[in-house]
């Protein structure tokens, strides 16, 4: 897995990425296409949710 995070400044405020990927081992794609990714998808949706929320009590 490699996730990466850039904070750029948007106007008064700032434009957050987060980009990641998964390199699984040979035969088990199936596992991150299939009962994984609904999994993940929550989990990254939360946690940037909570690092925005983060970023702007230290504004």
């Amino acid at each position: 897995m490699r996730g990466e995070f850039s904070f750029l400044p948007d106007g008064t405020g700032a434009n957050l990425r987060w980009t990641y990927e998964f390199l699984p081992r040979r035969g088990r794609g199936w596992v991150l296409r299939g009962p994984f990714k609904p999994l993940w998808q929550r989990y990254m949706q939360r946690a940037l949710g909570l690092m925005a929320e983060a970023a702007e009590a230290r504004r």
